[in-house]
């Protein structure tokens, strides 16, 4: 699929920046899921609603995150950290699924995980199963747990 600026700004001359479509999508949501880094400067530069939920209930910041997208994840915070601790349909927040990510792949994670905590997210969220960011630390082992020690010793997360 061709990422063309132009059928986005054609599409946008007929339709609201904020209307999800059949899918159920935002078009930053389409964007940040396609990989689209031109598509999304545009549309917040725009003002799209970065708030805006999906069907699954995910906004763009919380598919950035579980994509692993750190730049794009720096964009929507930069216009707008309102959704810095929105949750999914699991109850999740953007720190726990970048935490839980960092689990199996810290490099591309880990970065995340300090981007949100500079930026003050909340780790003290409970999901929908009564977990907060600290059951992380207890379902992992080793070099990641010393990451996230080290990560803890910065920015204090997690009550030890």
């Amino acid at each position: 699929m061709k990422k063309d600026i132009k059928l986005l700004e054609d599409y946008l001359m007929v339709n609201d920046i904020n209307e999800l479509n059949e899918q159920g999508r935002s078009g930053l949501d389409a964007a940040v899921s396609n990989d689209f880094p031109d598509g999304i400067k545009y549309l917040l530069d725009k003002g799209i609603d970065t708030t805006t939920k999906n069907k699954k209930g995910d906004t763009a910041l919380q598919i950035a995150v579980k994509l692993g997208m750190k730049n794009v994840v720096e964009a929507i915070l930069h216009k707008d950290l309102s959704t810095l601790n929105t949750r999914d349909a699991d109850g999740n927040n953007v720190l726990w699924n970048a935490l839980f990510n960092a689990r199996l792949k810290p490099d591309i994670y880990f970065p995340i995980v300090e981007v949100l905590l500079k930026l003050g997210s909340d780790s003290s969220n409970k999901n929908n199963s009564g977990y907060d960011v600290s059951r992380v630390l207890e379902i992992t082992t080793g070099a990641i747990n010393e990451r996230i020690l080290e990560l803890n010793s910065k920015y204090k997360f997690i009550n030890i």
